[in-house]
């Protein structure tokens, strides 16, 4: 997603489930984020042209 999004998805204790969060800015080469403790979150970014 050039310029576009990350897809963002995490699974804590809060929610013992695989949630989708909102995406987040995506530029190309950097994403910023913060994570909470004991969790795991995943991003999906697209190459570009998709």
């Amino acid at each position: 997603m050039a310029g576009g999004g990350a897809q963002v998805w995490r699974l804590s204790a809060a929610a013992p489930s695989i949630e989708r969060l909102a995406s987040i800015p995506a530029n190309p080469g950097r994403v910023q984020l913060t994570v909470p403790a004991q969790s795991v979150t995943l991003l999906v970014l697209r190459p570009r042209g998709e």
